[in-house]
């Protein structure tokens, strides 16, 4: 009997290799108009729907997480929405009124969520009732991250660890703004306004690249690629990091768009979905930015990511 080749195996499996999120649920269906907050696709991205159903409108999504089945995600205004198979509903009991909420986290069976000058939440309770972590309420949590059993919140200020038993906060890295945060289990990265930091023990931290804000970090394999704002894009491998500017290489291997208009996409093995032929964006607009991509028990999500 033939064996199944590994490219396939790696096809068949849709490995989890994009840093980016999208939105979406099994119970959307295709209405008639073009622009959604949120799109669904159940073949691998070949066709899309809207799955924005229960969505506030006119209302943006900072980040997505997919938590014990279900999808979060958290907004300018209405704090932190759940969706299941019905679509979606505001789960924000607990936060402040009109929370914006721009980072979210799933750990351990607990959600934490960072707010815009409001500082860390966290939810036992699949996100029904939030309780304020820590007294850090006037900060900007822009970021949240996860190293070797440690929550780490990036701020305005730096890189704090948060201790999950008394709720203190500790500052590791000062001075330097925090987008993001990504880590291959070896080395925790940070994306920060002048560059990227990385740390393989969460307190000792190093700068391995200077210059422009980062915004998204991903790994594949040996290597890391980072892109800032501008949507210039970088790879370095993770033993010594120098990184080469590489959008020249990247149309086969590291980026992509959902549609015209999309901020690219960075990842690894991006081909597993063929985006890069018009009949695999079948139901996405062409004229709609769609930055954010996930994958979720309900399939591929895709939707556009609002700023901070």
């Amino acid at each position: 009997m033939k064996t199944i080749p590994q490219k396939m195996k790696l096809r068949l499996q849709l490995n989890s290799w994009l840093i980016t999120i999208a939105l979406a649920s099994m119970a959307a269906v295709p209405v008639t108009s073009e622009k959604a907050t949120a799109y669904l696709s159940v073949d691998h991205g070949v066709t899309w729907q809207r799955a924005d159903a229960g969505f506030p409108e006119d209302e943006n999504i900072n980040a997505v997480i997919a938590h014990n089945k279900l999808v979060y995600a958290g907004t300018d205004r209405h704090g932190v929405l759940a969706m299941d198979r019905n679509g979606w509903s505001v789960q924000s009991r607990g936060l402040p009124k009109g929370a914006r909420v721009l980072s979210l986290l799933s750990y351990n069976h607990v959600i934490y969520a960072g707010l815009y000058r409001g500082g860390l939440y966290f939810s036992s309770d699949d996100g029904y009732n939030w309780t304020r972590m820590g007294r850090n309420n006037e900060t900007n949590v822009r970021a949240l991250g996860e190293f070797k059993g440690v929550i780490y919140a990036g701020t305005d200020e730096g890189i704090y660890s948060v201790d999950l038993r008394s709720g203190s906060w500790e500052l590791l890295l000062g001075k330097q703004q925090i987008n993001t945060f990504a880590s291959n289990g070896s080395y925790l990265y940070g994306g920060t306004h002048q560059g990227v930091v990385r740390s393989d023990d969460g307190i000792h931290w190093e700068q391995v690249f200077e210059g422009a804000a980062i915004n998204q970090i991903a790994f594949n394999q040996s290597d890391v690629s980072i892109m800032d704002y501008s949507e210039n894009v970088f790879r370095g491998v993770l033993d010594k990091p120098t990184f080469v500017k590489e959008d020249i290489y990247l149309p086969h291997t590291h980026y992509f768009r959902l549609t015209p208009t999309s901020g690219k996409l960075i990842g690894t093995e991006w081909s597993d979905i063929s985006f890069y032929n018009s009949v695999n964006r079948r139901g996405l607009p062409a004229n709609t930015p769609l930055n954010i991509l996930i994958r979720t028990p309900f399939g591929l999500l895709a939707a556009s990511k609002g700023g901070c």
